[in-house]
């Protein structure tokens, strides 16, 4: 089952079938919690420590108590920012339950978070794994705690679908939201070089890890258009409507369209404007703007043109524009811009760029109508001072497989998980 797992994540397979997955091991039948304190759902290993939200459990003498109390504080400062300051409603269950977090050093990836349904009582909950392995390296071990919680609270929201259209915005929100928890530990940064490496990649796209990049999506909603919980407007919106995909959602929310908000937010990571910019890896450039290029570009895929003239550019192709002086099919530009091209058509298209004069007046065609495209797991570590060949090296070691629990024959069915 791994390895086929380890394809998902990878983006070169599909979700399998939830029933491969088996759940944690559970008691029954289980005592009701009291009314002093929530209980427990499932069943604790050897070892195990509660706070007010969350039971922490584990079994091997790799694991100490210490490790497991900085996991319960990073998870209850997690709750405390996105679900009694900022509003989201706790995970399922949870208000009887204590939410079960398994440290488990066999993991062959960070963590994920899955959800459960008790088939005899109906009671559904999310289950998180952590890898313990990771705790010497501190802020990225409580960035990663904060990341599988927001998919715990992301569950109570959507179902988890199948394909690329929907889960590519699980782990872009739950990047961002370890930075609305966490906003000192900054881990979800490095996070970023998943977006630089490949802006070209359909804006859905799970390959190469790029959806973990995909965090500036939200960075550029609420720092430029919504203010602080634009986010959670989304997927507030999103269970409202989950016939809907991310693009039609996070647009509706912006109250931008799709030609307009694209381009402006990639221009804004061309010229490090996001607040935290210097925390970003700068997105591969398609290479100096001259007079006829063009290339090929997936729906929101972005390319990134270096420019060293001042002119004004025209695109033909199903694309959009973005430069400091505009959007649109036609922009002027300054020598050291960075001009953005952006796909808009549901399937690869080319684009061609064309040095042109300036348009009589100032209303010029800015693409057309919005198209109504599209169809609409977590960090890996940072290895600072290792270069980005360290990086790489250690996204090969830490690719967020997802582990296959023992069953222990008790009648549960998963329903899904992410990492």
């Amino acid at each position: 089952m791994l390895p086929e797992l380890f394809a998902v994540l990878a983006g070169t397979s599909t979700v399998p079938h939830p029933t491969l997955l088996q759940p944690p091991p559970l008691v029954q039948p289980l005592p009701p919690p009291t009314p002093e304190a929530r209980g427990h759902l499932t069943q604790t290993l050897s070892e195990h420590l509660d706070s007010e939200h969350f039971c922490v459990t584990w079994e091997t003498e790799d694991t100490t108590e210490d490790v497991a109390a900085r996991t319960l504080e990073a998870l209850e400062l997690a709750w405390d920012a996105m679900v009694e300051r900022d509003g989201w409603d706790a995970p399922l269950s949870s208000e009887n339950w204590l939410l079960s977090t398994m440290l488990d050093p066999s993991l062959d990836g960070t963590g994920f978070t899955g959800q459960y349904t008790d088939n005899a009582t109906a009671v559904v909950y999310p289950y998180i794994w952590i890898n313990p392995l990771y705790e010497d390296m501190p802020e990225f071990f409580r960035s990663l705690a904060a990341h599988e919680f927001n998919h715990a609270l992301q569950w109570r929201k959507r179902p988890y679908a199948n394909g690329w259209e929907e889960p590519w915005y699980w782990e872009a929100s739950a990047e961002w939201g370890a930075e609305l928890a966490l906003p000192e530990a900054n881990a979800y940064a490095l996070q970023s070089y998943y977006y630089a490496e490949h802006p070209e990649y359909r804006y859905s796209s799970m390959q190469d890890y790029h959806q973990y990049g995909m965090f500036l999506v939200n960075a550029f909603l609420e720092e430029y258009r919504t203010g602080s919980g634009g986010m959670h407007q989304v997927w507030l919106l999103g269970e409202q409507h989950p016939e809907k995909t991310w693009d039609k959602l996070i647009t509706e929310i912006s109250g931008d369209t799709l030609d307009t908000f694209w381009p402006e937010l990639t221009t804004s990571i061309a010229h490090n404007t996001l607040e935290e910019s210097e925390l970003y890896e700068q997105p591969v450039r398609a290479g100096i703007l001259g007079d006829g290029e063009g290339g090929t570009l997936d729906f929101l895929g972005t390319h990134y043109w270096k420019v060293q003239t001042d002119t004004w550019i025209e695109s033909f192709g199903r694309v959009v524009l973005g430069s400091p002086m505009g959007t649109g099919t036609q922009v002027q530009v300054s020598e050291g811009d960075w001009l953005t091209v952006t796909g808009l058509s549901n399937q690869p298209t080319d684009y061609t760029l064309w040095f042109t004069e300036p348009p009589d007046s100032g209303d010029f065609d800015t693409g057309g109508e919005s198209p109504a495209l599209g169809c609409g797991c977590s960090s890996v570590s940072p290895y600072q001072g290792f270069g980005w060949g360290g990086l790489l090296l250690a996204t090969l070691l830490q690719r967020r497989k997802r582990s296959k629990p023992t069953a222990d024959g008790t009648d549960f069915s998963p329903t899904g998980l992410s990492c």
